[in-house]
């Protein structure tokens, strides 16, 4: 999710013998993910669920996750990174 969330795991795993072999990124175009929330916000009943939360969220994925992304897709060593569509519906 960020820099503080990978060095946890770099700190704490390696330990048990666990290692880090990929990651999966859902790629999904922003509009896409805005219908999203808001069809889920009819009948969530979450506050969060609207454009303006919803901005915030792919603000902090940009600043954040992405940088984490491609650090791992260029500095770990036998981590491969999957991009999966995620513009499909569940049945696809």
């Amino acid at each position: 999710r960020n820099f503080d969330n990978l060095q946890g795991w770099c700190d704490i795993m390696p330990r048990s013998g666990t290692s880090l072999l990929g990651t999966l990124v859902f790629d999904c175009p922003v509009e896409i993910l805005q219908q999203r929330i808001l069809s889920r916000g009819e009948t969530s009943g979450r506050t969060d669920d609207n454009l303006v939360s919803a901005r915030k969220r792919f603000d902090t994925f940009v600043e954040q996750t992405c940088p984490v992304v491609e650090a791992l897709e260029r500095e770990v060593r036998d981590c491969k990174t999957v991009h999966i569509d995620g513009s499909n519906g569940l049945e696809e």
